[in-house]
């Protein structure tokens, strides 16, 4: 799966804050394990479960830490944000993904 499409499918799978995030975090775990990366899930009550990558390897530790939520949908919203994964098309001169 190349960076457009692995874009789409994230933005697509519903992960709203405050519990549903299971979703998302699964697909994380997947994709990671399916390149060979040892992975653990966690559980964060009323949160959903963070995603623990494990890479063999000397030297320093890095930890990288990110958001896999999103928001609910709000009154006055014309689209609901995963509809946002069919205007994703490439990459733009500077390689941004637009």
């Amino acid at each position: 799966m190349d960076e457009v499409e692995l874009l789409k499918k994230l933005v697509s799978i519903k992960s709203p804050f405050g519990g549903g995030e299971h979703g998302i975090s699964k697909f994380v775990a997947s994709l990671l394990e399916e390149s060979g990366i040892k992975t653990e899930t966690v559980p964060v009550e009323g949160f959903g479960d963070d995603v623990v990558a494990y890479l063999d390897g000397k030297g320093p530790t890095v930890v990288l830490n990110g958001h896999m939520d999103t928001v609910h949908l709000s009154q006055g919203w014309t689209r609901h944000p995963p509809g946002v994964s069919s205007r994703v098309t490439g990459y733009t001169d500077s390689g941004a993904l637009i």
